[in-house]
């Protein structure tokens, strides 16, 4: 488990975490130090900020709280001192810009753009931005105006310019509802107001910039649990937040082992804090929501007025929602099974759904609801699986092929193994579906493609015609010849149903090693499987039990891959799965 220092602790303890309205933050004044850069947002950054404002529909929860558009945390510090030559009204409230001044400027130009095109004398309160290096741009953006030209002489100006021209032109465009848009932008648009009360801000800018304050939804949220307003007793405050810090940095720590992770994912979606995944999933948020705050502004509404019992109790939830996923993962059936469902991403049978039935039922109940959720996969596919074609229903033959080789698995007693879902999903070297039989109608195109390919294929061939022809091949009779190896590896045993698309020819392999068979017959690919088998890289059993032949009736011609061979293989597949399938 990783250390938690006092001093980790304290940066969550010393901070003001709280959503405000634009039309708050627009009533202060701001300090810009020279050890910010200056504005350089696009054309790009600015109009989705727009659009994400305008087209945000805001609605009122269970718990009678609305939602709101969240903007990315602005990092503050009142100011107790000032600077040599600074211009300011030193008697006003100032706050010192720490993380965030360019959305902050950004939200100026946006509130000076509807004094001067939507109010008249009763001009709306602007925020105060005065910058330590860039002293006239304060000036510059006070006297701002729509078609002024785009000012060239300051990269600053340029970019400021630039931006209100983009504001200008998307209200024009677009022919925007002002009202509409009005309304939304002052009192339904809401910065993270992350105000901190450390004295060294040049330290706390270059912990931001480092990444070790990681303003990411989940260490917001981590703010939240850690903040000292939230524990009645004062003298217990440190030992409660070293506890919940423990606990939150144990989880993560957790979650960074690869196999749990992907145990738990769909697919391998990364987060740069993990536990947020926790997070999201114990506020149900859906996989359409983009807002990336979703899951604080649920987390802080719940901690309004609420005392320290109920903060633990939140806690509680998430450490316990942790403990059953690691109690799924380290129990092989339940991983298994609890994983294949996660991975086929059914209709009633997501993650949340069977965490939700998981604390209704008993544990033997639970197993019997695992069972019925992959039946219903099965249901849906249909009973006759030898007419699924691979040309279109490649993820769902994926899915069977996956099932085949957990259920395997499930059912040897002997063998408390937990399939390896990181192999499966990698993106880089995952799995694919790979043909057993060499599919004819790949013929390799390239001269050195053609050589080793015969090349590869004549060490298997016993038939001394066939070898002579290898010896002898040109480009002209190699398409012939190709056919005629193909039909040879199949034991001359073609029936008039080309099978070599449907379940009984298709395998689970990793694409590393499928790439680099280039329609290889089938004793060369069964020799390659061998290799890798004893070299230790693991291959999906049902891979490696069809090579070994252990499907099929006759062992007679380990160098054939037949008709029989294939119908030998789907009949064990429909039998594996036949225990879901029985009513």
């Amino acid at each position: 488990m990783m250390n938690v220092e006092q001093t980790e602790i304290m940066e969550y303890t010393n901070v003001l975490l709280e959503p405000i309205t634009v039309r708050e933050i627009s009533k202060l004044s701001y300090f810009i130090p020279d050890y910010q850069r200056g504005y350089r947002w696009t054309k790009l950054q600015v109009e989705q900020l727009l659009d994400d404002i305008y087209n945000f529909e805001f609605r009122t929860l269970v718990s009678h709280e609305e939602t709101w558009y969240c903007l990315q945390p602005l990092v503050v510090k009142e100011m107790t001192s000032f600077p040599d030559k600074f211009e300011g009204d030193q008697n006003k409230k100032w706050m010192e810009v720490i993380d965030g001044q360019q959305r902050l400027t950004t939200v100026f130009l946006i509130v000076h753009y509807i004094n001067e095109m939507f109010r008249g004398q009763k001009k709306d309160t602007e925020p105060i931005l005065l910058y330590q290096t860039r002293k006239n741009s304060t000036v510059f953006l006070n006297n701002i105006t729509v078609n002024q030209e785009i000012e060239y002489s300051n990269i600053d100006y340029f970019h400021i310019s630039a931006a209100y021209e983009t504001i200008h032109q998307w209200f024009e465009v677009n022919r925007i509802n002002s009202d509409k848009f009005i309304g939304k932008f002052y009192d339904v648009t809401k910065v993270i107001w992350y105000q901190t009360f450390e004295s060294d801000s040049i330290e706390i800018f270059t912990r931001i910039n480092t990444g070790k304050i990681q303003l990411t939804n989940a260490e917001l949220v981590k703010a939240l649990f850690l903040n000292s307003s939230n524990f009645e007793n004062n003298e217990t405050i440190y030992h409660k937040q070293l506890q919940i810090a423990l606990d939150w940095e144990n989880i993560e720590y957790s979650l960074h082992n690869n196999d749990f992770w992907d145990f738990i994912n769909k697919d391998q979606n990364d987060l740069s804090t993990r536990i947020e995944f926790l997070l999201d999933l114990i506020k149900r948020k859906d996989e359409k929501n983009n807002d990336d705050h979703f899951t604080f502004s649920q987390y802080y509404n719940d901690f309004k007025g609420k005392n320290e019992d109920y903060i633990f109790e939140k806690w509680y939830e998430i450490k316990q929602t942790y403990l059953v996923l690691l109690e799924w993962f380290n129990s092989p059936l339940l991983h298994n099974k609890v994983g294949f469902l996660v991975y086929c991403d059914l209709k009633d049978y997501s993650l949340r759904e069977i965490l939700d039935t998981y604390s209704t039922i008993t544990k033997r109940d639970f197993e019997k609801y695992l069972n019925g959720g992959i039946s219903t996969f099965l249901k849906s596919v249909g009973s006759d699986l030898e007419k699924i074609e691979y040309k279109n229903n490649q993820s769902l033959l994926r899915k069977i092929l996956l099932l085949h080789n957990i259920e395997t698995m499930n059912q040897n007693k002997s063998d408390d193994a937990k399939f390896p879902f990181t192999k499966f999903k990698d993106k880089q070297n995952g799995w694919d579906i790979e043909h057993i039989g060499s599919i004819a109608e790949k013929i390799p195109e390239l001269d050195a493609h053609r050589k080793a390919w015969i090349d590869e294929a004549r060490q298997y061939i016993a038939d001394k015609d066939l070898r002579d022809k290898c010896e002898n091949w040109s480009n002209d009779t190699f398409p012939g010849l190709f056919y005629e190896i193909v039909s040879y590896f199949e034991g001359n045993n073609l029936s008039a149903e080309d099978t070599t698309n449907s379940l009984g020819n298709l395998a689970l392999l990793d694409s590393k090693t499928n790439r680099g068979y280039k329609n290889s017959v089938f004793p060369e690919k069964r020799s390659k499987i061998i290799k890798k088998d004893k070299n230790g890289q693991f291959i999906p059993i049902c891979t490696k039990n069809l090579f070994m032949k252990y499907y099929s009736g006759s062992t007679e011609h380990l160098y054939f891959w037949t008709q029989q061979d294939r119908a030998d293989y789907l009949e064990s597949i429909v039998e594996t799965l036949s225990i879901y399938t029985h009513e």
